[in-house]
């Protein structure tokens, strides 16, 4: 079986991944969790994530944006999404990946593009709101391992989340090095600036492209908890952030662009 924790970004995927993996290691079944993908590594492993999606003696899990239409249709695959209101998530990436509005918008049109792809999966899909997962975090980690088909004995549940509190977060980044955190912001320093489509223009190789940004991934190319430095917000996740972030001009547009996505998820009334 392959597990994909494909939730809209800064909206708690990375907590999902990060939940599914400590469920597993918990339940005694065979599993290993593969770490972030993008799109060119899933077109790369095609066959292999097809071959994972079709095994019945062992769990796989990955953690992605991109949407997967190969994957989609078949039994063997279970989607775990996440989303969130979109100004908010407009905010958290200005703040995160240090980006301008602009950009911010190129990352929310793709988020909702995929969402609606989503919409469209013939495998079983779990959808998770934002607000509620950081609102009541014992019902977001019983239903999300109830739904991969983990136990969900208060031992287990007890242990999950004592590992993915908001405390345990913040206390994950703070043991980080220096050469950790130095290594996270050069790594989305570099792929917001496109260094690696310019690299590719330089004529330098695919395959030193790809290497050098799983050398510096989040997480140091950890494959299970993919928490890294700043992942969490100095506002720690609080909803509605945006109306103080966001100019006034900034959170107009955002209302109307997205306003169905809005009224649909009952963002605007």
């Amino acid at each position: 079986m392959l597990i994909v924790c494909n939730g809209m970004i800064r909206s708690g995927s990375t907590l999902q991944y990060n939940v599914v993996c400590d469920g597993l290691s918990l339940v005694g079944v065979s599993y290993e969790c593969l770490g972030y993908y993008d799109s060119k590594e899933i077109d790369e492993k095609r066959q292999e994530l097809v071959k994972r999606a079709r095994a019945a003696d062992k769990f796989y899990v990955l953690k992605t944006h991109e949407y997967i239409p190969f994957l989609n249709d078949l039994a063997g695959v279970k989607i775990v999404y996440s989303y969130r209101d979109i100004r908010d998530v407009c905010s958290s990436a200005m703040e995160k990946f240090s980006i301008d509005f602009e950009k911010a918008i190129i990352y929310l049109d793709d988020a909702v593009k995929v969402e609606g792809q989503i919409g469209f999966a013939k495998c079983s899909v779990i959808s998770q709101k934002y607000e509620e997962i950081i609102s009541d975090r014992s019902k977001f980690v019983r239903e999300l391992l109830s739904f991969i088909g983990c136990a969900t004995d208060p031992e287990v549940l007890e242990v999950v989340l004592d590992k993915n509190s908001l405390e345990s977060g913040v206390a994950k980044m703070n043991r980080l090095s220096l050469i950790e955190i130095t290594r996270d912001k050069l790594y989305f320093a570099l792929v917001n600036s496109g260094a690696g489509k310019f690299l590719r223009m330089l004529g330098v190789s695919e395959f030193f492209v790809r290497r050098w940004k799983k050398k510096l991934e989040p997480g140091g190319g950890r494959r299970s908890g993919l928490l890294h430095s700043g992942h969490i917000s100095k506002a720690m996740g609080k909803a509605g952030r945006f109306a103080a972030s966001l100019s006034d001009d900034e959170i107009v547009f955002l209302n109307a662009r997205y306003r169905r996505w809005l009224f649909e998820h009952g963002y605007l009334g």
